[in-house]
């Protein structure tokens, strides 16, 4: 048996010590930062509702083009990103050579289009290395590139201020496959 002396020692000695390292550990966390960042970590957000993806397709009127036309097209929609941030690639009906669309409601890009032909005082846009006219139409927006061989436009749905960053993403496809125009409108330097 041991000595009641030293186990009476070893008793207070324990008792003194235990709170002692547990005031060391928590002045440590704390002179650390420890403890503010245990408190400042924000909970996990709830999961949001997922909304789903659109993947019936689309319905666009297309043009029957020029075979030149139509090789170009084909590069144009080849080289198009597989989302863009109005949302991811969707099913198109009615030239899939030609066109694409993305997202809810969709934002559709044409191939091939024909050129409109905007007021001398209009506003051209460089965006990307292309040049844009926008025009407003209803509920849309349609973006068509005034200094390409083959005219390319974008419907985007909602006004025309916003409109151009949804055609940004088309920009490297359509500067990369369809050649710019020797006479391109003055707007557009």
């Amino acid at each position: 048996m041991a000595d009641p002396t030293r186990r009476s020692a070893a008793l207070w000695a324990t008792a003194v010590a235990l709170p002692v390292a547990i005031l060391v550990i928590f002045l440590s966390l704390w002179v650390l930062g420890g403890l503010e960042r245990a408190r400042s970590v924000p909970a996990s957000p709830p999961m949001a509702a997922t909304t789903p993806v659109p993947t019936a397709p689309v319905p666009v009127a297309t043009r029957t083009l020029a075979p030149e036309a139509a090789t170009v097209c084909r590069a144009v929609v080849a080289g198009l990103p597989s989302s863009i941030p109005a949302g991811p690639s969707r099913p198109v009906v009615g030239g899939a050579d030609q066109a694409a669309a993305y997202g809810d409601p969709p934002v559709v890009l044409r191939c091939g289009t024909a050129m409109p032909s905007p007021p001398p005082t209009a506003v051209l846009a460089v965006l990307n290395g292309v040049c844009w006219y926008a025009e407003p139409a209803g509920s849309t927006t349609t973006l068509t590139t005034m200094d390409r061989i083959v005219p390319v436009s974008v419907s985007v749905p909602g006004p025309v201020d916003g409109s151009a960053q949804s055609v940004m993403p088309f920009a490297t496809a359509i500067a990369r496959a369809d050649p710019r125009r020797p006479d391109p409108p003055s707007g557009c330097s």
